[in-house]
């Protein structure tokens, strides 16, 4: 799996790999490198040091981007994760496209979770009343202008008018606002912004 990843990520010149072979030569390498992305590999007979290790590295180096590649999809554990400081999890499983596509997505300052994931991840912290940023887990930064405005009493009129946008392009965000929160109404949107302020 190392050396096909490797081979992937380097392809195309996307990226600058280095290899660490376990969590002391990654934490030892991201104080001697400037790393953007750590990849981590979780397997489960290590998943408590997994998660420790993904708090380590995200109380230390906050700005660093880390993905979980696991071929395991448990809910819990993709939340237990998330609330360590994963932006992402890759199935080991997937192609070499989908995992440039999702590693850039995740580099451009937002999330990697599949639609379901995200949902469950949303549905446990506000159960749990959680301090998570679900924000950037599921909003882009012009939806969650959108929603901001939305959810202060703005008609689309109005919002499309402060953002310079058309009515329509308003009305696809706030479609997409709904699918993306699992939300169905105005009041259930602000108490989910007011829950992550």
């Amino acid at each position: 799996m190392r050396s096909g990843l490797r081979h992937i990520l380097q392809s195309g010149a996307y990226f600058d790999v280095l290899e660490a072979k376990d969590d002391t030569a990654a934490l030892a390498a991201l104080e001697l490198v400037e790393i953007n992305l750590v990849l981590h590999n979780i397997t489960v007979d290590n998943l408590e040091n997994d998660k420790a290790l993904i708090k380590n590295i995200k109380s230390k180096y906050p700005l660093i981007k880390l993905i979980v590649l696991s071929a395991h999809s448990d809910f819990k554990l993709v939340y237990d994760l998330y609330a360590a400081g994963a932006a992402g999890m890759l199935d080991k499983k997937d192609e070499g496209k989908i995992l440039i596509k999702n590693i850039k997505l995740i580099l451009k300052d937002s999330y990697s979770f599949d639609e379901t994931l995200r949902k469950f991840i949303m549905k446990k912290s506000l159960q749990d009343n959680s301090p998570i940023d679900l924000y950037k887990l599921t909003l882009s930064k012009r939806q969650l202008e959108i929603a901001t405005l939305w959810c202060d009493w703005k008609t689309v009129a109005q919002i499309s008018a402060e953002l310079s946008i058309k009515t329509n392009t308003v009305n696809s965000h706030l479609r997409k606002i709904y699918k993306k929160t699992a939300m169905h109404s105005r009041v259930q949107l602000l108490e989910f912004m007011r829950a992550y302020k």
